[in-house]
């Protein structure tokens, strides 16, 4: 589990289409560890950082589906009892991914989002927006 935060700005591009930018810090995640010979190697979230773009289009009346495209990376804090040598602590790249937002109100919404991040990771979200 980790947690994070973002902010964005959304124009209506025509009935039912949205565009929008956005920039997100994210805290901890999943510790992934590979094991061998009684060694172990160990990726763990540190924090990361990302912007992109998205599109969505309004589904229902109060539901929009949308995709999303930018570019980003994490840290991690590495344990590498193997002996790896070109492991990184900072690993980034493009982000591609999506997700579904249901507005409750004029001014808060649900969302669930999963990004595919620094070419080896996938990070779901479910968060709360705020519309200012």
């Amino acid at each position: 589990m980790g947690g994070g935060l973002f902010a964005g700005y959304d124009i209506p591009a025509s009935r039912n289409w949205r565009l929008g930018v956005e920039i997100a810090g994210t805290i901890g995640g999943r510790t992934n560890a590979a094991t061998f010979d009684g060694l172990v190697y160990q990726q763990r979230p540190q924090f990361g950082v990302r912007g992109t773009m998205r599109a969505g289009y309004v589904l229902m009346p109060h539901l929009m589906g949308y995709g999303s495209f930018g570019y980003g990376g994490n840290a991690y804090r590495i344990r590498d009892q193997i002996g790896i040598g070109d492991a990184n602590a900072w690993g980034s790249s493009f982000v591609v991914g999506g997700g579904v937002e249901y507005r409750i109100g004029r001014r808060y919404g649900l969302r669930f989002d999963i990004k595919h991040v620094d070419n080896q990771t996938w990070q779901g979200f479910v968060g709360v927006p705020i519309r200012f």
